[in-house]
């Protein structure tokens, strides 16, 4: 639902007075949106990871050493992910 002309103005008045109280505002607002953008990407090879570890561990039934590798490739990348996902939760 689109903003009346009214809200629109008070909105834009909001933003003004926030931006004279504080001018490095705006630079910080888009440095944490950046950092919330990484954390999609980043969500999604965890999960990635943890299949791929779980597809090991099911492999490692008939090929021992084929699930072995692919269980601890998906562990690195659940580990490398890891810290991307809790900074971007936490910003």
């Amino acid at each position: 639902m689109p903003l009346s002309d009214h809200e629109q103005r008070k909105l834009e008045e909001i933003a003004l007075a926030l931006y004279g109280d504080d001018p490095t505002f705006l630079s910080e607002a888009s440095e944490q949106t950046v950092r919330r953008g990484r954390s999609v990407p980043a969500g999604i090879a965890f999960v990635l990871g943890a299949a791929l570890l779980l597809v090991g561990v099911a492999v490692m039934v008939a090929v021992w050493v084929g699930g072995l590798i692919v269980g601890v490739v998906g562990f690195l990348v659940m580990l490398g992910a890891w810290p991307v996902v809790v900074a971007g939760r936490y910003d």
